[in-house]
């Protein structure tokens, strides 16, 4: 009986010690497959700054289990990684375009938003208005569509409405002359070109001189743009009274309105400038006035009941263009936000 005992614990400490080697090596099996794995991860961290480096590329061939060893770079193929560039990408994606900002223009001549010529570049925003003109003016106001946007820019004013009034003069002739000798894209005449040159600061001798400058187009442009966002102040912004202040002088349109008289009404100027903004503005209508803005001018606001809140406040951007609420008088919309509110905590602009 002492014998089988002896026996069958020997036979159980042999199948213990069995086990424990079973369970050594599967371990240590565990831990060689770790150690690989954390290597290679090791390798690639910093495989940029190894990447040269011929023989790293030969012994990660032999790592791979694979019938066919890795490929290996050569040194033309290294050349083509270093000589690659920044440039490339910048070429592909451009950031940070140069754009137009008509950000205090205000209301504008007809019923869309300005402001958000900002979200188009330069270029793109010049493709826009340049696929909007019939294609026989297109070649015509090309060379002169940048400096337009650059000086409506400079001055503050409706971009569309002083393309509409160059339109509606000149057909974006340069050498344009009309009867009573207003000359160039914007027809300033002699008189009113010396006038405006004092108020730009580039003062002329006199009316022959006046003429001369009208005649070139870029002084021509920027003093069309700078008397556009003049006369627009003298009334106050209405721009039916400022258009036709425009053909008919700014005495005229006072004159008719003292002694009670409509003006704009059924007038011929002021509806071939309607006409002309309207066909400028459709490729901007058509592909970009209708997408929602960015996140960046999105309002969140917490714990608020907007019950009580005018009706006229609207949850889009529309709100800021039909609304009769305070901002109409140049008042920061962020601030307005707040105060309207009450408590400028809880709004949060993001």
């Amino acid at each position: 009986m002492g014998t089988i005992l002896t026996e069958s614990k020997l036979f159980l400490s042999i199948n213990y010690i069995f086990s424990r080697l079973c369970l050594a090596t599967k371990y240590f099996g565990l831990g060689v497959v770790s150690c690989v794995i954390s290597s290679l991860l090791f390798i690639g961290l910093f495989s940029n700054e190894s990447v040269e480096k011929r023989h790293l590329f030969n012994l990660l061939s032999h790592l791979v289990i694979s019938k066919k060893s890795a490929p290996i770079l050569t040194e033309i193929d290294v050349n083509k990684l270093n000589s690659f560039k920044d440039t490339d990408w910048k070429e592909s994606f451009p950031i940070n375009e140069p754009t137009y900002n008509f950000a205090f223009v205000g209301k504008a001549f007809y019923k869309i938003d300005v402001s958000r010529i900002s979200e188009l570049s330069k270029t793109e925003f010049e493709e826009l208005i340049l696929s909007s003109v019939p294609i026989f003016l297109r070649d015509k106001l090309k060379p002169f569509l940048k400096t337009t946007l650059l000086y409506s820019e400079k001055f503050q004013v409706d971009p569309f409405w002083v393309l509409a009034v160059m339109w509606t003069e000149s057909h974006f002739n340069p050498k344009a002359k009309s009867y009573v000798n207003a000359r160039g894209l914007m027809q300033i005449m002699p008189r009113t070109g010396y006038f405006l040159a004092e108020l730009l600061e580039k003062p002329v001798k006199n009316l022959k001189s006046a003429i001369k400058i009208t005649k070139k187009p870029v002084p021509n442009i920027e003093m069309g743009a700078f008397y556009l966002k003049k006369i627009l102040g003298e009334f106050n912004g209405n721009y039916i009274y400022a258009t036709a202040a425009y053909n008919m002088g700014p005495g005229g349109v006072k004159k008719r309105l003292r002694k009670g008289l409509r003006v704009g009404n059924r007038n011929k100027y002021v509806n071939k400038v309607k006409r002309a903004y309207r066909e400028l503005i459709k490729g901007y209508r058509k592909s970009f006035i209708s997408l929602p803005r960015d996140y960046v001018e999105t309002f969140v606001f917490k714990n608020k009941d907007f019950s009580r809140l005018e009706t006229s406040f609207l949850w889009d951007r529309g709100f800021w263009r039909s609304t009769h609420l305070p901002y109409k008088r140049n008042h920061d919309k962020g601030v307005f936000l707040a105060v309207l509110l009450n408590n400028d905590k809880e709004t949060l602009f993001l």
